[in-house]
């Protein structure tokens, strides 16, 4: 029986030297592995050994002649986009993605932007996904780096293409490069203003010409577009027929709807062969 037992308190000491030793490798003794960049035409950059675990040095957005760096990407198809800030312990191959001038790096109607924020670009566009969502509570990281974060908020703030109305508020950890981000929003106006009494009072604006459209004119160009996306608020759907989409409405009665039916009004009145939709 007490050999037994002193089997049992030396095995258990092994393990536990083991798993120490292992803990020490992971963490005190210094890993690095390779960073490589693909630029598929784009000025070079440099390999690197990196640190395990410590931030990816990703460099400023790269340039091509007649292109525009659309993201770093883990494969040549740009199907799986880079989603991780820290350097892993294998070897890493990252590819620039090249878009068309005027191209979209994403469209977030078909899916989601990355929280892993690869350049201020990305900063926007997370901003105006939270918008479009009504996202309330998100955290993001900062794989680039920000030497003054309320100078990048700013920037960010003032360049995102939706305009709608919330409040924001931010809370940033600058050792893990987290960024906290909340969002409250206010109610949108669910009634046309020609229904309040101050624009009854205001006459309605008539063109000095006849408009040629009937009353119930449907022939609108929108409805050849086989893309749609449902849509709830006035801000959704201004950035959806930005993007190329055709509305829906699955909420009756919602602002976005309200708007929509209130721009054709407008453009059976004042809409002529001689101008466009």
């Amino acid at each position: 029986m007490n050999r037994l037992f002193k089997l049992i308190v030396w095995l258990a000491t092994l393990a536990f030297v083991v798993a120490a030793v292992a803990l020490a490798y992971t963490f005190i003794v210094p890993h690095y592995a390779r960073l490589d960049f693909k630029m598929h035409g784009g000025q070079p950059i440099e390999s690197s050994d990196v640190r395990f675990r410590t931030l990816l040095p990703l460099p400023d957005d790269p340039e091509k002649e007649g292109r525009v760096f659309g993201g770093w990407f883990l494969d040549e198809a740009y199907d799986e986009p880079l989603d991780f800030a820290f350097m892993p312990r294998v070897d890493t191959t990252l590819h620039a993605r090249w878009l068309d001038e005027g191209e979209q790096p994403f469209d977030f109607l078909r899916e989601t932007p990355n929280n892993i924020l690869i350049n201020e670009y990305a900063l926007i566009n997370y901003i105006d996904y939270i918008l479009f969502t009504r996202l309330e509570a998100s955290t993001v990281v900062f794989a680039y780096p920000v030497e003054d974060i309320e100078e990048a908020l700013s920037r960010g703030m003032a360049a995102r293409r939706i305009q709608a109305n919330a409040e924001f508020s931010f809370r940033y950890n600058q050792r893990r490069q987290t960024l906290q981000i909340t969002a409250s929003f206010s109610e949108d106006a669910i009634e046309s203003a020609s229904d309040e009494a101050l624009f009854r009072t205001r006459p309605f604006y008539r063109p000095p010409f006849d408009s040629v459209r009937e009353a119930d004119f449907e022939g609108f160009a929108i409805y050849e577009v086989d893309k749609t996306y449902a849509v709830t608020t006035s801000d959704q759907l201004y950035y959806v027929m930005e993007m190329g989409y055709r509305p829906v409405f699955e909420t009756e009665n919602s602002p976005a709807e309200n708007m929509y039916l209130a721009a054709k009004t407008v453009l059976r009145t004042i809409v002529d062969d001689t101008m466009t939709d």
